[in-house]
């Protein structure tokens, strides 16, 4: 299926998140064959995020995401574009905030997974295997 056109290919906004501007991009040259929303912050901490955007996302979609409130600040206070990697273990993103499930393979990014534990990441801790299987800590509003 090819993705639905879009007219919005870039867009400057506040992260409240990461007290930062966020550069987002439509990447639709990126090397997977698949476009991907890109973000650049102007920030020490947190410099580049990638994730696939689904073909049936509109620039609607896109700007729904994009401006969604702020969760309450805690530990898990990622902006709303970053919420199905790190929270819902999610390489693509969806609606979540509609209630769509993630429809993304599990297996398709175990080695992902296993890669962001040997790094040291951030959310390493909130990932774990069983029998072959990945699970995530999901609590999206916490």
């Amino acid at each position: 299926m090819a993705a639905v056109p879009r007219r919005l290919k870039r867009i400057e906004v506040y992260c409240p998140e990461y007290q930062t501007t966020a550069t987002i991009r439509i990447n639709d040259a990126h090397s997977s064959g698949t476009d991907h929303l890109e973000v650049d912050y102007r920030s020490p901490d947190h410099s580049h995020f990638t994730i696939e955007i689904p073909d049936d996302w509109t620039d609607q979609d896109l700007l729904e995401l994009i401006f969604l409130p702020p969760r309450d600040p805690g530990r898990q206070n990622w902006p709303a574009w970053e919420i199905p990697a790190y929270d819902l273990v999610s390489s693509k993103l969806f609606r979540f905030w509609k209630g769509e499930k993630n429809q993304t393979s599990e297996l398709g990014f175990l080695s992902r997974l296993l890669h962001r534990a040997e790094s040291g990441s951030r959310n390493a801790d909130r990932f774990w295997v069983v029998n072959g299987s990945c699970h995530g800590h999901a609590s999206v509003w916490q």
